[in-house]
């Protein structure tokens, strides 16, 4: 795997800082789990749509650097949301560490449907982490690589089924999933545009009835989960 060159002594603390910071996010993410409530007793299927194909226009490139990043939740549209997760609504919490080398700041929007909707297992969520400052274009290119690599680890995958470096999102983007520990399936997108990272995560199980769950199929898992990114850096390449 390609070893990104050591940034310069003055900035070595905040890249080792900034990664650790969120790398610490991204373990917290993983076990980011909701249990959508039963609609009605009589509820036999737990099968919430397949995610239809992605869109596939081209996303314009981010020509300069983040300020302070948005809500989370305001870059996912209703009709987008509810056709990947029906009956769900977002709510955003932040993280701001002005204190660092690098100023950083977090955005992110945690998706539930509240009780609302068939019985089954889903979880969505998009992270956005913005590095301001001075060097913070290559704060955040020099962690990327490590954050990229730290993946299988720091997420909540046990049982990966495939991972690649994806084009069309950003200036450069990393996918992994699989199975997770609670025996559903989830996907994983991991995005640099210019000094943001932005993560986004889509997965869930089904029921067939009963308390049984099974794992969404892989692509209602990634269809979801690149329908969320796309929208998302469409909102954000134009702020």
């Amino acid at each position: 795997m390609y070893s990104p060159p050591p940034p310069p002594p003055q900035r070595r603390r905040a890249v080792v800082v900034v990664l650790a910071v969120v790398l610490s996010m991204v373990v917290v993410a993983a076990g980011a789990f909701v249990l959508v409530g039963r609609k009605d007793s009589n509820t036999s299927s737990g099968v919430n749509p397949g995610a239809k194909p992605p869109p596939t226009s081209a996303l314009p490139a981010r020509r300069k650097l983040y300020a302070k990043p948005p809500s989370a939740c305001s870059l996912l549209g209703s009709p987008t949301l509810q056709s990947v997760y029906p009956g769900a609504t977002g709510e955003e919490s932040d993280q701001d560490t002005p204190e660092l080398e690098n100023n950083y700041y977090s955005r992110e929007c945690h998706y539930s449907a509240g009780g609302k909707g068939d019985f089954g297992l889903r979880f969505m969520t998009v992270r956005l982490h913005v590095v301001t400052g001075e060097g913070a274009l290559d704060t955040t290119k020099g962690t990327f690589p490590a954050f990229v690599a730290h993946l299988p680890q720091s997420i909540n995958i046990p049982t990966i089924e495939g991972q690649k470096a994806v084009r069309g999102y950003g200036d450069e983007a990393h996918l992994i999933y699989g199975i997770d520990s609670e025996n559903c399936r989830t996907a994983f997108l991991l995005i640099r545009s210019q000094n943001a990272t932005i993560q986004v995560r889509y997965g869930g199980c089904n029921s067939s009835g009963g308390m049984e769950l099974h794992a969404i199929d892989q692509t209602t898992a990634l269809n979801g989960l690149y329908t969320v990114a796309h929208e998302v850096m469409a909102h954000l390449v134009a702020v």
